[in-house]
């Protein structure tokens, strides 16, 4: 074999060499690429966990004793201090569930101090009239309320925790705002003192007080070291003949409220408004009933319960 023949046979073995290596020299350089990607993404990560742990750090050494959570008395939110005494503290942020007739803070106020409180977020007042695609009676409401709705020629303004009306010149009355009251700490475990369902609207130490989106420099004037305690603006029942009536409403009212007035356009004899005259007569004596079971259970809070939503509130020394 002569040399031009050596030379050909080599270069044919090493371009088929090269072809077959080729592919494992992709998937070497591919599993590189693939091992750099994991270890830049590791990189990364440590160097988060890294100021992550810093940051804690710093939280341990210089905040250590300026932020706790907890759970207030009612249970029915959380509070972040920016102390660990609950009368020494600078500023704290509370959950207000719209579903709970008065929840205490936990904060106190000595007497003579002033507090600020600032509130956002939404509730809804009803919602069982919450439909797709439909404008409800009752609108959300901010910390600041909503206009009170008249349903029928009742009355029920009375059974509000708080009556306040806006700075508009219709001067309206508002649901749904923001409000509050100071009770001593002393009566904190007296359950015959502090606001509920049983008592929502106390006086014993002053009035509950509007507070809205923003209440400046409210001053705790009882004389006393005190609570603040906070709730929504809402209906409250009681045993009474005015809370019977607030449940139930006007009879007239309701039967034409019940009557389907869509179905009624179609109807073309006396026969069959009658029979849609005692539908609605069947559901004015289910109401009654409903309110014997209401008055039965003691379930003043009714209004409560179909409440949704929460305000945000932040109470500052």
């Amino acid at each position: 074999m002569n040399t031009e023949e050596k030379g050909s046979i080599e270069n044919v073995v090493e371009s088929v060499v090269k072809k077959a290596l080729q592919p494992i020299g992709k998937a070497l350089n591919g599993l590189v690429e693939s091992n750099q990607q994991m270890i830049r993404g590791f990189a990364i990560l440590s160097i988060f966990l890294a100021l992550s742990i810093l940051l804690l750090e710093y939280f341990r050494r210089w905040w250590k004793e300026d932020f706790e959570l907890r759970f207030p008395i009612g249970g029915a939110a959380v509070v972040l201090h920016s102390s660990a005494n609950a009368s020494d503290f600078r500023s704290a942020v509370f959950i207000v569930p719209a579903s709970k007739c008065w929840v205490n803070t936990g904060l106190e106020i000595e007497n003579g101090k002033r507090i600020s409180i600032r509130a956002s977020g939404q509730i809804h007042l009803a919602m069982n009239q919450i439909e797709q695609e439909k404008i409800p009676l009752v609108l959300w409401s901010e910390p600041n309320g909503s206009p009170f709705v008249k349903l029928d020629s009742i009355d029920r303004t009375d059974l509000l925790v708080h009556k306040h009306y806006n700075d508009d010149e219709e001067q309206k009355l508002m649901i749904g705002n923001l409000v509050g009251y100071f009770l001593p700490v002393d009566d904190a475990e007296n359950r015959d003192a502090y606001p509920s369902i049983d008592r929502p609207r106390p006086t014993k130490y002053g009035n509950v007080f509007h507070i809205g989106t923003k209440l400046e420099n409210k001053l705790n004037d009882t004389g006393k070291r005190v609570h603040l305690w906070l709730t929504v603006n809402d209906i409250i029942l009681d045993s009474t003949e005015r809370g019977r009536k607030a449940y139930l409403g006007n009879h007239d009212a309701f039967i034409a409220n019940a009557i389907n007035q869509d179905k009624i356009k179609d109807i073309s004899n006396e026969n069959e408004f009658a029979n849609e005259s005692q539908k609605a007569e069947k559901l004015w004596i289910n109401r009654q009933k409903e309110w014997f079971k209401i008055k039965s259970r003691k379930a003043w809070g009714l209004y409560y319960y179909d409440n949704i939503g929460h305000y945000l509130v932040t109470i500052v020394k």
